[in-house]
């Protein structure tokens, strides 16, 4: 199953995408209240504490009593804070956790955006941050219990108590406040940090810098309001630079650069040691699956050589490949003789066996 924005919305989607994010809080109400406790449930708190062990940088407990003896280290600790009335926080945990690192990798890939999640776990009238806005857009995934949301301001301000298997999307800026009500709660925050126009101002700039050593030098010392005249001379070469030396900036190598940045992905766990261990024996009826998680991609290099990218994934081939990597693009699974009929059986099963060892491809159980 491939968590994307169809997965998460249903006949919602592509609503949603015509509007290109609509601009205001939508509220979905369950189709099924466990369609997302194979996410993360209210067991998984507990094993992540167990397994993951994650110190202060990545958990945080929000309200409840002080207590300086506090060990971040041992579960029973942060359990115990738990039970005075603290709200669990686990920051990145699409990092640590296999279903929410597919989560955050899918749903990057369909709206071309990096993705996060966060997990907040409460008990009965448990409180978490004070009324504040984010400046990403967030969908909030109701795992487990209910929990009040306060959102909007003046006379747009509403109150929703979402339930399990519910979704609230909050666009980027809404001013918003979450509290438990009778039961306890858990559910995911995943923020969602679309491509802007600073970053595309930064990838001209990494582009003009690799081909201008120049731009890797210090700006000379001088007092800060002196900066003024770097600074004009700088806008200056960078107007004149398209026309003195265009490669950088060509719009197909900006993207390519853009692409590997924003594709890349932790590997999925999803069997690809053991199909590197029996990768040698491929033949043409074994099947196999493209890695899920993030979005292929592929191109021409300037000597014809083809490239393609999946997640932090990368490999080259002879232009020859071009047909069986478009092949790999469309087909989700598929038997290695399956591979177009241009090849022959040994080459299929040799370029077969390089994309199960490079994490392309896993075998298909």
């Amino acid at each position: 199953m491939r968590c994307d924005l169809t997965w998460l919305l249903g006949p919602n989607a592509e609503r949603w995408r015509s509007d290109a994010a609509p601009r205001h809080p939508v509220w979905q109400r369950a189709t099924a209240p466990d369609r997302f406790t194979h996410l993360f449930d209210l067991d998984d708190v507990e094993r992540y504490l167990i397994a993951v062990r994650p110190g202060e940088e990545s958990l945080r407990l929000v309200g409840g009593p002080e207590d300086s003896r506090l060990d971040y280290t041992k579960p029973q600790h942060i359990l115990h804070a738990w039970r005075a009335g603290g709200t669990i926080v686990l920051n990145g945990a699409h990092q640590r956790w296999p279903a929410l690192l597919t989560l955050a990798a899918d749903l990057g890939a369909d709206l071309a955006a990096r993705v996060g999640v966060n997990v907040y776990c409460s008990l009965p009238g448990g409180d978490g941050f004070p009324e504040h806005v984010d400046d990403h857009d967030l969908f909030v995934l109701q795992t487990w219990g209910r929990k009040r949301w306060a959102v909007g301001s003046g006379s747009a301000r509403r109150e929703l108590d979402l339930e399990s298997g519910d979704v609230l999307y909050l666009p980027r800026g809404t001013p918003h406040h979450a509290s438990t009500l009778d039961s306890g709660s858990l559910h995911l925050t995943v923020g969602v940090y679309p491509l802007r126009w600073v970053d595309l101002a930064h990838a001209v700039v990494d582009a003009l810098a690799s081909h201008h050593p120049e731009l890797q030098s210090a700006v000379p010392l001088c007092d800060v309001p002196a900066h003024g005249r770097e600074t004009a001379a700088l806008l200056s070469w960078l107007t004149s630079m398209d026309s003195r030396d265009p490669a950088p900036l060509e719009p197909e190598r900006l993207a390519e650069a853009l692409r590997a940045e924003r594709s890349a992905t932790a590997p999925l766990p999803v069997g690809g040691l053991r199909s590197v261990a029996l990768s040698a024996e491929l033949n043409l009826a074994t099947r196999l699956r493209r890695r899920p998680g993030g979005t292929l991609v592929h191109g021409r290099e300037a000597g014809g050589r083809v490239w393609m990218r999946l997640g932090d994934c990368h490999m080259r081939l002879p232009a020859s490949a071009q047909e069986a990597v478009a092949f790999l693009e469309h087909n989700a699974g598929f038997a290695v003789g399956d591979l177009p009929n241009a090849y022959a059986d040994a080459t299929k099963c040799l370029l077969a066996s390089r994309w199960v060892r490079e994490g392309f491809a896993t075998l298909d159980p």
